[in-house]
């Protein structure tokens, strides 16, 4: 087992997610003052600060299959306010959308394999976001429940998370198709954790009558 280290003058850092091959490590370090940073590791380079010259928190949530593009979100000091952000080697740091966000959070939580993908969600509503398209919101806000994507398949079309209605409902969302409401194992809550690479495969957690969580796995 290897220790990562952290970066400069920070306390520890937490190791989040991998590439494909496991070279590209990213993750954040966090200082006394509570601040933390997004980093990105490499055996050859080692512990690269990827938000140096951004006041505020910033934490990498998902990294490319070949490891060259991070996704992540800053929290900005002394606001409420929080922006997604989208990290290759020859551009650094790029927010997802142009405006300043002074309240509301946006933040970024998975990313299909080639990094063209991004999902998040951007004050309470899930967003899909591509290369092509840019941020879109998964559902109209007035007609649908509100959806927290979670996890995304390999490709980008398939996103799975949690509906809330009363109660959070594991969900699977596909791109061009209806929202399929996987149906909870438990009468309470259905929580995801992951999707397979081709989105076949949806695994997660309940909160059921006896409070506490139980694992369950779904298949198409």
């Amino acid at each position: 087992m290897q220790e990562l280290g952290t970066l400069p003058n920070s306390i520890f850092s937490t190791a989040l997610r991998a590439s494909s091959d496991g070279s590209v490590i990213v993750g954040h370090s966090t200082f006394s003052s509570g601040e933390s940073r997004a980093w990105r590791w490499t055996a050859q380079g080692g512990m690269q600060d990827l938000n140096a010259s951004i006041v505020g928190s910033s934490y990498s949530t998902a990294v490319s299959a070949n490891g060259a593009v991070i996704a992540g979100y800053t929290a900005f000091p002394n606001s409420t306010g929080a922006r997604a952000w989208r990290w290759t080697q020859g551009s650094g740091v790029q927010y997802l959308t142009p405006e300043v966000m002074e309240s509301g959070c946006e933040f970024a939580f998975d990313m299909a394999d080639d990094g063209s993908v991004i999902i998040g969600s951007k004050s309470g509503r899930g967003f899909r976001w591509s290369l092509n398209s840019g941020l879109e919101f998964l559902f109209n806000e007035e007609s649908e429940p509100g959806f927290t994507p979670r996890s995304i398949s390999q490709d980008g079309q398939k996103i799975a998370g949690e509906i809330f209605a009363g109660s959070s409902v594991a969900s699977l969302w596909t791109f061009g198709q209806e929202l399929q409401v996987l149906g909870p194992p438990a009468p309470e809550s259905t929580l995801v954790e992951d999707i397979s690479l081709d989105g076949s495969v949806i695994v997660g957690r309940g909160n059921g009558i006896s409070s506490f969580d139980n694992s369950y796995v779904w298949t198409s």
